[in-house]
């Protein structure tokens, strides 16, 4: 895939931002087709394809990197050996004395602050990117995008309440974009382990975006941790009534039904 440096590009499906490190599915349970999880206005989100195993999601602009993963979020500030051998995470390290000059010289540039905090955030350093993203929300308090990147980064310091506001935030701003409500119900479920609340937050999604197959597979996913598999057979069958050939929703309806 090609790699846009133009600001305001998201990855999961529509093709909305970059996403970086994700909070992982727990040992054992299935990981969402989930949609990248971090913003640059303007990217479009990529669909990652559905996998059945424990990963942590990555997203770089258009590039999905999937690794093995805990469920503890790394309080990290410098690349991982993971991070820093991927050739578009190098090139993001590369790219850092520009764009730092580049704030700099416009320190009150939205764009020059967003391409800064995303590659602080790609190369690891989650503090660098919270300043860059604050000093941002100062010039675009109701921006979505940059909402859901902050939740992001708090999630990954292990911020879980500023996390949850920063999502809700995103989401009082933007009720038919998809990707805060994802963010939320994951942080929800496979981390902070309150499965009904990821449930609730999926259904209020749907209510806003109700033909996103993204968000009936993830429902899926919520009512299989509750060991609901009734709800979650309900959940996958309504998402192949919207695309017949979905990897997720059709693996999932497997393991519900216990078919081969």
């Amino acid at each position: 895939m090609t790699i846009s440096t133009k600001p305001g590009i998201s990855p999961p499906d529509s093709e909305p931002p970059e996403s970086l490190p994700s909070v992982p599915s727990p040992p054992g349970s299935p990981t969402p087709a989930s949609r990248a999880l971090h913003w640059v206005p303007g990217h479009r989100r990529i669909t990652l394809g559905a996998a059945a195993g424990v990963v942590a999601v990555i997203v770089v602009l258009s590039l999905v990197i999937n690794s093995g993963g805990s469920t503890t979020p790394q309080k990290v500030t410098t690349p991982t050996t993971a991070l820093s051998t991927n050739p578009i995470v190098a090139s993001y390290d590369k790219q850092l004395p520009s764009l730092a000059a580049a704030v700099a010289k416009s320190p009150n540039s939205a764009s020059a602050l967003t391409a800064y905090g995303v590659a602080l955030y790609a190369t690891g350093n989650l503090n660098g990117a919270l300043t860059q993203y604050t000093a941002e929300l100062k010039l675009n308090p109701k921006d979505p995008v940059l909402l859901n990147n902050i939740g992001n980064v708090y999630r990954d310091l292990g911020m879980y309440p500023k996390a949850l506001s920063s999502y809700q935030n995103s989401i009082s701003v933007a009720p038919t974009s998809a990707t805060a409500y994802i963010n939320l119900a994951n942080l929800y479920d496979y981390t902070l382990r309150q499965p009904a609340l990821a449930i609730t937050t999926i259904k209020d999604a749907k209510t806003n975006i109700p033909k996103d197959a993204d968000l009936g597979v993830l429902l899926g996913l919520a009512y299989e941790q509750t060991n609901n598999k009734p709800a979650a057979k309900t959940a996958y069958q309504a998402v192949l009534k919207l695309d017949p050939g979905n990897a997720a929703a059709t693996a999932g309806l497997k393991r519900v039904t216990g078919s081969a």
